[in-house]
């Protein structure tokens, strides 16, 4: 019987291949320094096979971050409920509604890519 990969595996997966192509590291280089073949990562990045707690951590270690970042979380969550105050307020000061609307846009949008990797 053969399983479907779990949302949050999928969802670490596509954080991995985002962060890893964002930083211009190979699979092979991202594979060395979690003491893996290449084609895991692939496997990693698809969701297809889930990622141990110490290969999470070297994978977090090669990509210069968090484990948590790799589930979407800030390393603080105060900094990110901060900033988006900081980004709410700016909002709030646009009197326009087409600019407001043109914003909103551009930040789903923004927010859709980072989802899906691009």
């Amino acid at each position: 019987m053969t399983s479907s990969p779990q949302p949050v595996d999928v969802e670490v997966g596509r954080r991995i291949f985002a962060l890893r192509r964002r930083r211009g590291l190979s699979r092979r280089v991202l594979a060395e320094a979690a003491g893996v073949t290449f084609q895991q990562i692939q496997k990693y990045e698809a969701g297809v096979n889930r990622v141990s707690s110490s290969r999470l951590a070297a994978i977090a270690a090669c990509l210069g971050i968090s484990t948590s970042a790799l589930f979407g979380e800030s390393a603080d969550p105060r900094q990110r409920d901060d900033e988006a105050a900081k980004l709410l307020e700016a909002f709030n000061t646009i009197d326009d509604p087409e600019q407001r609307r043109s914003l909103l846009l551009v930040v789903r949008t923004m927010a859709r890519s980072i989802r899906r990797g691009v």
